[in-house]
């Protein structure tokens, strides 16, 4: 049951603040990890902890970064239109490839099977998050360039990566050039296959490297335990800015709790996780959670993952992930438990999914022993797009997690 105590405390969350930060955060452009605006936000979220009176810690990673520096996709030599390389993805040769284009459907291997991709562009109708497959399978017919039609009326912008838990494994030998369109450009390259007109030149002027960035972590030290912590780790890098839901969302409500916590006592200790690099296999938690693997397992009574809440369908915390090459991993059973049952006394609705699709930042905590949750809500169409804008953000999502977060660390803090 909800104390009088804890219906006071959140009376205090207030969604239009979280806003606020989202759209400061979304002022800073190019926050690509280790980029120079995921520099930028980190300060400008270090200054807000320092602000607060929050002792802050800088933990230097070295992650994978991407540059685009602009492609080019022209149709039957005078239709131009404007992709959006995969990010990681391989860059073309100087001067561009010129080639026929080829349909391949939904890119898996059956579907190369009875067409010839060898030297030229294959085309596929079906997106996914992790495309490094689908890649190494055109690569590996031959084909010198992807290109991937997202059903919607923009682009999106999907990874290179291979989909693997382990990062070690990120990404697969096999790799071309990658680009993704629209729907409407996408009926563009159809309509021209349709009549024969196959030729096209594209560009794709991209730079993968290892860069320098930082977790950036604001802590409030507990009176009585302070070795024992929580934490709430949200991640500020992006791949398309602005970036509002994915994750403005998580970092603004963070922010919000922050302000809200740092009056008060707490006999444990409380982490605020600002996070860079999760846009690439969650290289940032990766590293800092093996970093702090024996300290944590042993004193991190908690982990709060804020990753993209605020647009799309219905408000869940994740009971588990699949990953391919390690299969479904589960988060804390009695910590999801928990935060449902709260929302449920607060009168607000949370609920429990699977995600087929991997598990975000939480897993790196969860896999060395912290009871770890992660909320979510899927169904945004426009993230990794440049229409995750902050006028999409629905502020009752923020409130609700704002809200049940507050009592949950609060109990587990003072506990």
């Amino acid at each position: 049951m909800i104390t009088e105590e804890e219906r006071s405390q959140i009376n205090q969350f207030k969604a239009k603040n979280a806003l606020k930060h989202i759209k400061e955060l979304c002022k800073i452009n190019d926050r690509f990890a280790g980029r120079p605006g995921d520099l930028e936000a980190a300060d400008f979220i270090e200054d807000f902890y320092k602000g607060l009176g929050l002792e802050t810690e800088r933990f230097p990673v070295e992650i994978p970064s991407f540059i685009d520096n602009g492609s080019r996709l022209i149709l039957d030599g005078n239709i131009e239109i404007k992709p959006l390389p995969v990010y990681f993805c391989k860059a073309a040769d100087e001067g561009g490839i010129t080639a026929d284009i080829v349909y391949a459907g939904a890119g898996e291997e059956k579907d190369y099977k009875n067409i010839s991709v060898a030297g030229k562009i294959a085309v596929i109708d079906v997106p996914r998050l992790y495309l490094g497959k689908y890649i190494k399978t055109a690569a590996e017919n031959k084909a010198l360039a992807l290109i991937v039609i997202n059903p919607m009326e923009w682009a999106f912008r999907m990874g290179a990566e291979a989909g693997f838990s382990d990062p070690e494994k990120q990404f697969f030998d096999e790799m071309i050039p990658a680009l993704c369109v629209s729907a409407y450009d996408g009926y563009k390259i159809m309509e021209r296959l349709g009549a024969g007109r196959t030729k096209a030149f594209l560009t794709c002027n991209t730079k993968n490297e290892i860069k320098k960035s930082y977790m950036v972590i604001g802590k409030k030290t507990g009176f009585e335990k302070p070795e024992e912590c929580i934490g709430i780790v949200a991640h500020r890098d992006v791949v398309v800015d602005p970036g509002a839901n994915d994750n403005g969302s998580g970092t603004g409500t963070m922010m919000e709790l922050a302000k809200l916590m740092a009056p008060g006592k707490y006999k444990r200790t409380m982490l605020f996780i600002s996070s860079t690099g999760e846009e690439g296999v969650t290289w940032g938690s990766y590293l800092y959670a093996r970093a702090n693997e024996k300290n944590f397992a042993r004193n991190m009574k908690a982990l709060f993952n804020f990753d993209m809440f605020a647009v799309g369908g219905k408000l869940n915390v994740v009971d588990k992930g699949y990953w391919p090459d390690t299969g479904w991993m589960s988060h804390s059973e009695w910590l999801n438990n928990s935060l449902v049952d709260i929302a449920d006394d607060l009168g607000y609705e949370i609920g429990l999914m699977e995600a087929d699709w991997g598990v975000s930042e939480s897993d790196r905590f969860s896999s060395i022993g912290v009871p770890s949750i992660w909320f979510w809500k899927d169904g945004d169409p426009m993230y990794h797009t440049d229409r995750d804008v902050p006028e999409n953000v629905d502020g009752n999502s923020l409130k609700v997690v704002g809200d049940v977060v507050y009592i949950a660390a609060g109990r587990i803090l003072n506990g």
